[in-house]
């Protein structure tokens, strides 16, 4: 798929092996610093009781970029995403976040350096208000800004 607007070529492809999941997505962008990736990852395996999830797996993600993950199901999107955000640990492999290693550091503190997981299942806490549950969302990310929001940017403004 080619972005011919902002000159972005995003290359992906997904490839199922019988024990596991190999994913790969790049982007590149001609003369500009979004060369390094803000996300990498190489080698990511990750076996449950011999049965391997994830098999030398390898991402890079650059930053702007959309980027998404398919796959059937159990093919090891979700395990993937556990191991990018250090929710499960990796047999092996290395990630690197805006080029720091981060496979040694807990999730609380990848969620600190800006790289966010969420889960599929989306619950609020009954006992907080509809406002009290908006207000606890990532805190300090760049457009999720609760009262920022509620005030309207005017259109001549840039």
């Amino acid at each position: 798929m080619a972005n011919n607007e902002s000159n972005l070529d995003y290359n992906a492809s997904f490839s199922k092996a019988d024990s596991g999941v190999e994913v790969r997505v790049q982007a590149e962008k001609n003369s500009s610093p979004f060369l390094h990736p803000l996300l990498a990852a190489s080698g990511l395996t990750k076996s449950f009781g011999g049965i391997k999830a994830v098999d030398n797996a390898e991402i890079e993600v650059v930053k702007g970029s959309i980027t998404g993950l398919i796959g059937p199901n159990g093919a090891g999107k979700t395990t993937l995403f556990n191991l990018l955000s250090n929710f499960i640990r990796t047999d092996r492999g290395r990630v690197i976040f805006d080029g720091e290693p981060i496979q040694q550091l807990q999730s609380y503190q990848i969620a600190q350096q800006g790289m966010v997981r969420t889960f599929q299942v989306a619950r609020t806490l009954s006992r907080l208000s509809v406002m009290e549950n908006m207000l606890l969302a990532a805190q300090k990310q760049t457009g999720e800004n609760f009262l920022a929001s509620l005030v309207p940017i005017s259109a001549g403004k840039s």
